[in-house]
């Protein structure tokens, strides 16, 4: 019957601890919203055994990788445009909020916010809904 040994305790538990290791990374690599749910993450154990020419040893190297997903490109969007008189070319960011910096959204009940923020209590609104004509 062959040896067995215990890998929990091989390479005095280097081994056991670089497993634990690629497998935590894999697990928040897995959680992480920026990454893509449809790849497979992979762990992968290599022993490399190099004996001496008496046969009577040999240098174990213990390595273990993770191949995890990559993270997913950020998109954004600008408005873009020239000054016909000056031939200056301009552009703004609106990105992924189909927003412009500073504009405002006035909901019907009459809050109003800066896009993408939250801002409730803006003074000196005018309600032209109840202005006189």
């Amino acid at each position: 019957m062959a040896k067995k040994i215990n890998l929990n305790e091989f390479a005095g538990g280097a081994l056991n601890e670089k497993v634990s290791q690629a497998f935590g990374q894999v697990m928040k690599n897995m959680q992480d919203p920026n990454t893509s749910y449809k790849d497979k993450r992979k762990i992968t154990v290599e022993l490399v055994f190099d004996q001496t020419e008496e046969r009577d040893s040999c240098d174990c190297t213990v390595s273990v990788k993770s191949k995890l997903a990559p993270v997913l490109p950020t998109k954004t969007q600008f408005f873009t445009g020239k000054d016909l008189d000056t031939g200056e070319v301009d552009f703004e960011e609106y990105g992924s909020k189909n927003t412009m910096k500073g504009q405002m959204e006035i909901r019907s009940n009459g809050e109003v916010e800066e896009a993408g923020s939250s801002v409730k209590d803006v003074k000196d609104i005018r309600d032209f809904r109840k202005a006189a004509n």
